[in-house]
């Protein structure tokens, strides 16, 4: 199991967001893409272990050039980080596919929460996960 993190700000949001995913998954399952062509060429290569994204969307144009590539995400799970809260930015995270949705303007404790249950339950049905040594060294601590 891997998980993607896309995300072109370089903001402190961003950041934490990123820190927040390293709290649940060791850094050698975290693949990371900043530019949206970097996404869609990995997008487009074999997803192999490749089972999460974190997507964290800072603006409205570049949630539009996302939306084009909604094929591209079909075989993955999706959690969204949203510009806004606006009702059609919402709308618009829904008809990307996303698992779950929340907002960069958030603490991620609500991320952390979802991606820990995608991860254990994940863990539950494949036992490569479950045995893989990283994820348990990372999911056992106290």
């Amino acid at each position: 199991m891997k998980l993607l993190f896309y995300s072109s700000s370089k903001s402190q949001a961003s950041k934490r967001v990123e820190k927040t995913i390293l709290t649940i998954i060791p850094e050698n399952l975290l693949e990371t893409n900043h530019t949206l062509r970097s996404l869609s060429t990995r997008l487009m290569e074999p997803l192999g272990d490749l089972s999460i994204a974190i997507l964290f969307i800072a603006t409205q144009d570049e949630f539009s050039s996302l939306l084009a590539m909604k094929e591209l995400l079909q075989h993955i799970r999706i959690i969204l980080i949203l510009p806004d809260r606006k009702k059609a930015t919402v709308s618009m995270g829904h008809r990307l596919g996303a698992r779950f949705l929340s907002y960069k303007d958030g603490n991620f404790s609500d991320i952390a929460a979802v991606l820990r249950h995608v991860v254990e339950k994940m863990a539950a049905t494949n036992s490569a996960i479950r045995n893989h040594p990283q994820y348990f060294q990372k999911n056992s601590r106290g």
